[in-house]
This record gives C-alpha cells, structure tokens and sequence, in this order.
C-alpha cells in the first residue's frame, strides 16, 4: 500500500487529521497525525525501504489495524507523480525536492509555531 492511499484510508477513519511530507525523489516521506510525526518511510542506499513508528497515542483500533497493515506491506513509496499532484492539491500531502527538505520545512515550522506562542 503506498502512503497516498493508506492517507485515503486512514482519513476515512480517523477524521482527516493526518497528512504528509514527501521527497519528490521518491525515497522518503513522513507521516503526520494532528501535525505531529507518526510514521517515516525511507528507503536507504540500497534500496531497501523502512518504516520506523514514532507516537500513535490516542488513535482508535481500527486506525492501529491500517497502520500496522501498511508498515508491514511493500510499496509504501510506490505513489506515482499523477496521484501524488491530486494529493497535495486536496492539502493531504506536501511534496519537496528532498529528504532534507522535508526535514528542514518540519523545523521551520516547529520554530515558527513556538515563537508564535510567546
């Protein structure tokens, strides 16, 4: 299942609280839920890709039964340029040249919303 379609399942369920920031290039993708991190894939020199979790406090059964299906399924990466264009058009996903875009944007934004606090 790649990330685009788990994000249409998942929304389904849980209310549309999560979305994504993804490497246009295809090799990284983190997984937000209520703007917080949940799920990164990443694929590594080899090829081989991963799929560490981060907090899923608070989400429903059903919701752990698709995120436990898709960190175990193949293809997570696999969304083509087509689905992934519609996908952010709809603000479910955030596309960047790179990996250390992504990261870079989720820092900015973490600092920006700090200082907006004080």
């Amino acid at each position: 299942m790649n990330y685009v379609n788990f994000l249409k399942q998942i929304n389904n369920i849980d209310g549309g609280n999560w979305t994504a920031l993804a490497s246009r290039e295809r090799d990284f993708t983190l997984i937000m839920v209520n703007k917080q991190p949940a799920i990164h894939v990443i694929k590594d020199n080899k090829g081989k890709t991963h799929c560490p979790l981060y907090s899923l406090n608070g989400i429903e059964d059903e919701s752990l039964d698709l995120v436990i299906e898709f960190v175990k399924s193949n293809g997570q990466l696999d969304a083509n340029e087509a689905t992934t264009d519609i996908a952010e058009q709809f603000g479910m996903i955030k596309q960047f040249d790179s990996a250390g875009e992504v990261m870079f944007s989720l820092i900015e934004e973490a600092l920006t919303e700090h200082a907006n606090e004080d």
